[in-house]
């Protein structure tokens, strides 16, 4: 995942928080990335 680039990222969380449970999915974006 670290050599996803910013932009390929930031899509890619877009769709998660489309999802069901898109705010799980974003928030385990988030800590994964950092």
């Amino acid at each position: 995942m670290n050599t996803t680039s910013p932009v390929l990222l930031a899509h890619n969380l877009c769709k998660r928080v489309q999802g069901p449970e898109g705010g799980l999915d974003l928030l385990q974006g988030i800590t994964l990335e950092v």
